[in-house]
């Protein structure tokens, strides 16, 4: 696979028992490794196929759960390397892309990456033919009020995590740059110039780690939060489970209490749901992405 700006090529190919695909690819020129997963799900009764993008090399955010957040930036993904690594992936699986959704949500922060993200979105529907787009991010205000004016249209996974801004900046440390009320501000920004003319509603991703942010304090505090900052009935809720990493000391919170938190929030008036993990043997699953070989 040849691309303008550098060669990749396939390093490592991964199969979890859940059927999930990861795949290690190396920037040949740069011998710099980032990941891209393959996978179905089911969403709120729908089932789903999606590709899992890296949109950098290594991550300069410092999430302090994350294994791609523990890992040193050292490089933006150009949208061709993108495109080369989707059509690669949908010709591996025999997918003509019609039908699936493209995640940028694996190593890297996709604002910092906001001109790459901007123009893969022209050329993977030009070349990809791929269903829909989303992107995860910590929200940089400007930039998602850049993207918010530009073409492309990608559904919005914001990384909350806390309502907590010195909690929140504990755990994603460069949140410290960013107040919240101007956070949810550009939410909302973004909900009115890009999600409400497709139906779409902002997702606010929720990262439960026992005894840190799952608390009844806390989570009172994130009705609260979105509550009195979001428009209503423009927001979902999307609580995750902790995912292991070696080295990091986040215990994952039991089933009983995600689905007792999800109950709370839900009988507060705020639309929530649970995200089932996918690929975690593999270390393909949410925050586990670090672009590491694994088979020896």
């Amino acid at each position: 696979m040849k691309g303008n700006d550098y060669i990749i090529k396939i390093n490592e190919k991964l199969i979890s028992t859940d059927g999930s695909i990861k795949y290690l690819f190396e920037l040949d020129d740069k011998h710099l490794f980032f990941e891209a997963v393959y996978f179905t799900h089911i969403e709120q009764g729908e089932t789903l196929t999606s590709i899992c993008l890296s949109s950098q090399v290594g991550c300069s955010v410092g999430c302090i759960f994350c294994a791609s957040g523990v890992t040193n930036f050292r490089c933006n993904l150009s949208s061709k390397v993108l495109i080369e690594v989707t059509e690669y992936i949908l010709k591996d699986n025999n997918n003509d892309g019609k039908n699936v959704f493209i995640a940028i949500m694996g190593m890297g922060e996709p604002l910092f990456n906001l001109d790459s993200i901007i123009e893969y979105y022209s050329l993977s529907k030009e070349k990809c033919n791929v269903f829909a787009h989303s992107i995860s991010t910590i929200v940089i205000p400007e930039k998602l009020r850049k993207l918010a004016e530009s073409h492309a249209n990608y559904d919005l996974y914001v990384s909350l995590h806390s309502a907590s801004f010195s909690k929140r900046t504990k755990l994603i440390p460069i949140s410290a740059n960013f107040d919240l009320q101007d956070v949810l501000e550009s939410c909302n920004y973004y909900y009115s110039k890009k999600l409400s003319s497709f139906g779409e509603k902002i997702k606010f991703s929720y990262l439960l780690l026992e005894g840190i942010n799952s608390n009844k304090s806390d989570i009172d505090e994130l009705i609260k939060l979105l509550k009195n900052n979001v428009v209503n009935d423009t927001y979902q809720v999307q609580l995750l489970m902790y995912n292991k990493n070696d080295g990091m000391l986040f215990n994952r919170v039991s089933d009983l209490h995600a689905s007792e938190i999800l109950n709370y929030i839900c009988n507060s008036g705020i639309d929530a749901y649970l995200k089932p993990s996918k690929g975690t043997d593999i270390l393909g699953g949410c925050g586990q992405l670090a672009g590491r070989k694994l088979k020896q």
